[in-house]
């Protein structure tokens, strides 16, 4: 992992604009990546990406170096790259931004490249912690619901000595920081929660479709590419 160190960006906002992908200025393929990511989990690593790119005369986009960061900036900095190259950390997948990036990113049908982070010093991704990887319904079945409660009896093991309620605590904290997030993503695509839901589900989806067939435990300390094509 990366150890340089990043400055932080400016945080997006969603300012009004062409939220329409046809009315969006179109530059085909002005860069080779887009380096999509949580700010606070990633951006030395993303930082580090930019530059190696750069020194192999290839060009990505980044938000540290885009300027305005808007929704819509976004939205075209994805449109106008040809591979969409996603960061899986502990909480890139509940922040609505990325989000929006990664339905963007779907809905051109661009290559999707998973980098995954497991080194444990750098906000690591694990597809078994359902806060890493929420993909449950917008309202949990009870298989979702005690799927969540046996992942969580199992990490807050100590803390459940104390509070015998902290795992059902944290799977009521889960969902509703999930029902937030889409409530947000569905903002930024401006349309209803259920089909933000829909769309965020099948980037969900794919991620665990690439951890599949790549295998999901590798040796720590490492960061794993995986490509969707």
């Amino acid at each position: 992992t990366a150890t340089a160190t990043a400055t932080a960006p400016a945080t997006p906002t969603a300012q009004p604009g062409p939220s329409r992908l046809q009315d969006l200025p179109r530059i085909s393929n002005k860069f080779h990546f887009f380096l999509s990511h949580s700010q606070q989990e990633a951006a030395d690593t993303v930082k580090a990406l930019f530059y190696q790119f750069r020194q192999h005369q290839t060009a990505a986009w980044i938000d540290m170096q885009a300027g305005a960061i808007t929704a819509q900036s976004m939205r075209v900095g994805v449109l106008d790259s040809k591979y969409f190259v996603f960061v899986l950390t502990s909480n890139v997948l509940n922040r609505p931004f990325c989000l929006l990036e990664a339905c963007t990113a779907l809905e051109l049908g661009k290559p999707v490249v998973l980098v995954v982070e497991e080194d444990a010093r750098f906000a690591p991704f694990d597809p078994d912690n359902p806060a890493c990887l929420p993909d449950f319904a917008l309202e949990p079945t009870d298989q979702e619901l005690a799927r969540m409660r046996a992942w969580y009896e199992k990490a807050l093991a100590k803390k459940m000595a104390r509070n015998p309620n902290a795992a059902q605590q944290a799977v009521e904290a889960l969902v509703k920081q999930r029902q937030q997030v889409v409530a947000a993503l569905a903002t930024l695509l401006e349309t209803d929660e259920a089909a933000a839901w829909r769309r965020s589900k099948q980037f969900l989806d794919l991620v665990q479709d690439g951890l599949r067939r790549k295998g999901r435990h590798r040796p720590p300390g490492t960061l794993q590419q995986q490509q969707q094509q």
